[in-house]
Formats: C-alpha cells, structure tokens, sequence
C-alpha cells in the first residue's frame, strides 16, 4: 500500500478531520477532502480491485489510488459530529493502519483538533438528532459562491449543495450500520484531480446503455433498464448526472444533479454540454478541441487495455 504524505494532522497516529469535499457533483457517498491533494471515499471492494488491476495505458486517465484508511465518527457534547480519518503508520508495516483513539485524553484531544478545524471554514452544520438521523443545514439553491460570501439574492454557502446530501446520507448509514461498538469503517484515498483548479468546472456522465451491476437482483435489474429507457442513456449511451460551472459574471457555480440529467431529452443534452463550456460571458470554443482529442486518447486506450465493452 502506497505511504500516505502530507498529513495536516501533524502526527502519526493524529486524526485528520474529514471535510465534505465541496466541488461533488454526483454519486451516491460522500467524497470527503483529506488534504491539500488527496480525498478519500467509502471503500467499495469492486472500485478498491479496479484501481489495484487499472492497466498502465489507463492510469493517466484515473486519479491515483493512495492507500486505505480507517474512519471514525466523533460526536462532541453538544451534539455536533464530525468524520475522523486515522492514517497508516509510518512506522508500521505497510498493510497496517493506525488504530482510532479511545481513551479520555485522547477524546479531549480530538475534541480541540476538530473545534480548530471547523473554525476556520464551515458555512453548514452536522449534528446528530435524538432519532439518531444527521441534520445538515445546508444551502437550497442549485448554485454556490465558492468564496462563501453573501451573492446579493442571499446567501448560498460554499459547498455544491450536491455535496452535503451525499454527506447526510453516509453519515446516516455510517451511524445506522456501524453500531455504538463499531464506528468506524474503511475508505480509499484518490488524487483530488480539481486541487490544481482555483474554480473547477466538473461534468460526471454516467456512460452506456447498461447502468446495472451483475450481481443486483432480477427487480433491480428491470427497474435500471426502466430508468435507462427513458433517458438519453438508451439514446445516446451516455446520461448527465451532474454538473457545476464557474460563471465569471456573477461569481458563482450554476449547479445541475442527476435528476435534472434523468429528465433532458437529446436535444437538451446537446445545450447542457454546450452550456457546461458557457463561463457566462461566452462558450469556450476553444476547449472543444484538445477534450475530444483526448477522448479519442482514452478510447484508442480502452482498445488497447480490452476495456472497450465498457464504453459502448
């Protein structure tokens, strides 16, 4: 397992504070910032073995994987919970992971980390409810003022809205599942391919006309190929699940989920792409070029690495 580097936690065995990562735009868990680079996510064992088994002429194409971690929830006295990330030891061996801390000092520890940490941003708040369920006070509009400022309309926060409802639903599943005994589980550290970007613009396309797994029941597997039907994803085999767009007029993202990918007809996909490349003053044709040359890369790629079925 690749050692992870530039822990903002200062410590070997020192948890990181998990953060929602603000630019998420689709998915169903939370992606949470781990540090400058690096996010991690809820380890799934199928997308922990792709990137174990990725082939070389893909690589340039994925983020990089980096490493497992175990993850734990935290709840202060007052009710407030936050994400936990313990890394690998660089003393241990490779395949070991710091064990979460448990003693008295240690909470206390972690209490005075965790305020610091929160200080310096957060436009939301996560708290735990008596029905044990996460209420997340979080921005309702479909855009955001990534500087976290008030946008004249009032304000929108400065997370993709897209982002804190995936984070509601895993910390809700992380509560329900783990148990008072068990809160803590394992997540995979990927490249945060947007840290280069000041304002990154993201489109996530769900691609091909087959949207189920092999292993999902017979009534699941009729009610993805009903869904699929009914979408650019039978049409075009490719369907919009998400988007957010840097507009340089107004300062803000203009943000579009998978719901509103779900209703667009072929036509309407066409504008949201060409929309997805509008900065709000003018469509920048001059990116259309250089991404489907490298489209026509990674497809020339896929051939070459027998992933093509998936593509078609």
């Amino acid at each position: 397992m690749p050692e992870v580097t530039s822990m903002e936690s200062g410590g070997e065995h020192e948890p990181v504070y998990l953060q929602p990562f603000v630019h998420q735009v689709g998915g169903h868990t939370s992606m949470m910032r781990f540090d400058e680079t690096t996010l991690c996510k809820p380890l799934i064992n199928r997308e922990q073995s792709f990137y174990h088994n990725i082939p070389q002429s893909l690589k340039e194409f994925t983020a990089e994987f980096r490493g497992v971690i175990e993850v734990k929830l935290h709840e202060d006295s007052e009710g407030s919970l936050a994400v936990l990330g313990y890394p690998e030891s660089k003393t241990s061996s490779s395949s070991t992971q710091a064990s979460p801390a448990s003693s008295e000092s240690d909470s206390s520890s972690i209490n005075r980390n965790v305020s610091k940490s929160r200080s310096a941003s957060d436009n939301y708040s996560l708290r735990v409810l008596r029905s044990d369920g996460v209420d997340v006070k979080s921005p309702s509009r479909d855009m955001f003022n990534p500087e976290g400022r008030d946008s004249g309309n009032g304000p929108t926060g400065n997370i993709n809205p897209w982002s804190l409802k995936c984070h509601k639903r895993t910390l809700s599943k992380m509560k329900k599942t783990n148990g008072q005994d068990k809160e803590h589980c394992k997540f995979i550290l990927l490249e945060n391919v947007a840290a280069k970007f000041r304002y990154p613009c993201i489109l996530d396309l769900k691609m091909g006309t087959r949207v189920h797994g092999d292993e999902v029941s017979e009534a699941k597997k009729e009610r993805h190929m009903m869904k699929c039907s009914n979408t650019t994803s039978c049409s075009l085999g490719a369907r919009i699940c998400g988007m957010q767009v840097f507009q340089v007029d107004t300062g803000l993202y203009m943000c579009q989920n998978k719901y509103y990918g779900r209703n667009l007809s072929v036509e309407g996909f066409k504008q949201t792409l060409q929309q997805f490349l509008h900065n709000g003053h003018e469509v920048r044709q001059e990116l259309t070029k250089p991404i489907v040359t490298r489209l026509k890369q990674l497809v020339e790629s896929c051939f070459t690495a027998g992933y093509i079925q998936i593509l078609f």
